[in-house]
Parts: C-alpha cells; sequence; structure tokens
C-alpha cells in the first residue's frame, strides 16, 4: 500500500489509498468513495475502464433509485385506467367512449357539480353520479384483470435501465400510493428475475401522501439510505415536490397526462427514458452527493 497526499483542491488534503489490483490496475479509493477522475498530479496511473472496475464507480456514485409507479413504471392512466372506464362504459353506455383527452379533463375535475358539467361538455347525456359510481367500481375490477394478465406495458427505457442496475448491484425500490397488490403486479409483469430485486413501499405504508416526503423518508430508512446518495425517478409535479421535501435528486420522466407541469426544480428531465437515451451512468450522475465531483 503507497499512501498519498492530494494537494490539488485548494485548502483540502486528501489522503487516498492507491492499492494495486493485478487484473485491473490501481483503483484510487478514499475512505468511502471510488473517484474515476484523473490522477493527482506526477501520478501516472493505467486508465481503468474494466467492468469490474466501472461496476465499482457506479456503485461508489449511486446508493439506490427509487422508482415511483403510476407514470414512470407504466403510463397507468392512459394505458390503464382509462382502457379499464372505456371497458366498463361499454357495458351499461356503449355509445360512450372516453379518449385520452377527455379522460385527462376528468383526472382535473372533483366535486358532483363539476363533473355534471364536464359530463354535458362531453356528451355524455344521462349520466349521473349513482351511475358513474357504478362504472367506477367496474372499472377497478376490470383494470385489477389487466395487471393480472399484464396488459399495462412497461414504459420505454424502464427495463433496460433497471436491468443496468441490477447488473451492478445497485438497490431499486418502488415508492407509490397505489395499493400493494397493484404495486406488486406491476413489478411481477416485468418478470421474476427482476422483480425479485425491488424494495415495495406502497399505498397505507404511510398517513400522508405525495406531495409529503414521508413515502421516500420511509424508504430511505428502511434500507439505510442516505438522501444524497439517492436518486429518484417521477413522472409529475407532486412526485417531484415528493422528492425535493425527501431531498433527493429527482429525475422526471413526463407521462401523458404531466407533460404540461412545471419541473423546474427537477435534476433532470425526458419524455421518456428510452427518448431521453438515459442509461446508469446517466443515473450516477445525479445523486446531490456528486455534484461537482466527477458529475
Amino acid at each position: 500500500m503507497i499512501l498519498f497526499q492530494m494537494r490539488s483542491i485548494p485548502a483540502v488534503l486528501l489522503i487516498l489509498f492507491v492499492f494495486w489490483d493485478a487484473t485491473n490496475g490501481f483503483l484510487i479509493q478514499s475512505s468511502n468513495k471510488l473517484f474515476s477522475s484523473q490522477a493527482p498530479r506526477g501520478l501516472h496511473l493505467k486508465r481503468q475502464t474494466s467492468p469490474r472496475f466501472q461496476r465499482l464507480v457506479t456503485q461508489a456514485k449511486l446508493g439506490a433509485i427509487i422508482f415511483a409507479c403510476d407514470g414512470v413504471l407504466v403510463d397507468s392512466e392512459r394505458d390503464g385506467h382509462r382502457v379499464a372506464l372505456n371497458a366498463a362504459l361499454k357495458e351499461v353506455r356503449p355509445d360512450l367512449e372516453c379518449s385520452v383527452e377527455e379522460y385527462g379533463r376528468l383526472l382535473q375535475v372533483r366535486g358532483e357539480e363539476k363533473l355534471s358539467r364536464l359530463w354535458d361538455e362531453m356528451g355524455w347525456d344521462g349520466m349521473n353520479m349513482d351511475l358513474a359510481i357504478q362504472i367506477y367500481n367496474r372499472k377497478s375490477e376490470i383494470f385489477t384483470k389487466m395487471l393480472e394478465d399484464k396488459k399495462l406495458p412497461i414504459r420505454p427505457g424502464v427495463l433496460s435501465l433497471v436491468d443496468e442496475a441490477i447488473a451492478a448491484g445497485i438497490p431499486l425500490a418502488v415508492c407509490s400510493s397505489n395499493t400493494q397488490k397493484n404495486v406488486e403486479l406491476i413489478i411481477e409483469s416485468m418478470g421474476p428475475q427482476r422483480a425479485k430485486h425491488f424494495s415495495i413501499f406502497a399505498g397505507g405504508r404511510v398517513v400522508h401522501r405525495k406531495p409529503s416526503p414521508d413515502i421516500y423518508n420511509l424508504c430511505k430508512g428502511s434500507l439505510s439510505l442516505h438522501s444524497e446518495d439517492v436518486v429518484i425517478i417521477e413522472d409529475d409535479l407532486v412526485g417531484l415536490q415528493a422528492a425535493k421535501a425527501a431531498h433527493c435528486a429527482c429525475l422526471i420522466t413526463k407521462s401523458t397526462y404531466s407533460v404540461n407541469d412545471d419541473f423546474k426544480t427537477a435534476d433532470l428531465v425526458v419524455d421518456d427514458l428510452k427518448k431521453g437515451e438515459v442509461d446508469l451512468n446517466t443515473v450516477s450522475r445525479l445523486p446531490l452527493s456528486m455534484v461537482g465531483v466527477n458529475a
């Protein structure tokens, strides 16, 4: 073991331990981080590119990836709930169908009076609260059956990022206000070899829902994670607010009904993980502990 003092950072002396690995070359390690940055001036090390080294570096940068569920893993409102609503409508009002745009309007409305006015605007003559409740309950049953039958497509880019994280040994979790059963079904639709790597924190585990950070704080505490080493992937403003209240970096992958949200406090915003070319290297640069350090 050779001891060096790194004097290139003003007012700070970093004591680094340099180990020689007969297979992979030099590894530069501090007490709790691995750096792939340039060697101290005057010290010439072999550039390290082996898969084993890259895995160690990624692990040092990234404590965990925490996914929201609805809107992130699946576009559940557009591809799930809306589809289930139309199936339920056909059973009692085959003349009615809810478009993508109309469903987005329904999501924004609360209260019987406002709903009645919107139904009139949409041409849903004869719709009332009793019938709406009947349709809603049936929609929920159909949606659950869709999950059991794995009918909701996983959003683009999710599986490749999950596979990279698993290969690198990065902990994975899902935090959602959805039910435990529904979240489990969505995770299981990725395949058993992926599902077994996820920790799930779902509805009922905390009192306050997002934008409260409670579900993320529960996850961090349960998995012994530090906020500054975590990246949360969300899809809407409420989720972003929860992630930031938990003092974590947040990557936004927009969903169908969140494209107009204000994401200015997000660390990275993409339309989806595939279009944004988001891979593990991208995510590993986002933790707050890496700001200004090898980022």
